[in-house]
């Protein structure tokens, strides 16, 4: 879950930041990857942000994956964008490195 003191963060730009995966125009798989590296940028900023302001230690407001990924997770509930799966997908297919085929002699 969301740790205790981020709870309260408002996360109305990271919802439109995610929103850009469906927007006319982000059609290339560099443009989706772009919308999902400006919707982590952004919850990161929040997030250390909101924790300074809370009078947190600069080792007490970094931020790890595992309190970024349920942050993730929420701000997609919320956008809660069409064929999420597909726009997932999408960039994976051009982007994966597969392994070389067994060459037969």
């Amino acid at each position: 879950g969301v740790r205790e003191d981020l709870c309260c963060l408002d996360l109305a730009p990271a919802v439109k930041a995610i929103s850009a995966l469906v927007k006319a125009g982000v059609i290339t798989p560099r443009e989706k990857l772009g919308a999902i590296q400006e919707t982590t940028t952004t919850l990161t900023r929040m997030a250390e942000a909101l924790l300074a302001r809370q009078g947190k230690t600069s080792s007490e407001h970094a931020l790890t994956t595992d309190d970024l990924l349920p942050l993730l997770c929420m701000t997609l509930v919320k956008a809660a964008p069409p064929n999420l799966v597909t726009h997932s997908i999408y960039p994976v297919s051009y982007t994966h490195l597969t392994l070389p085929t067994k060459r037969i002699v």
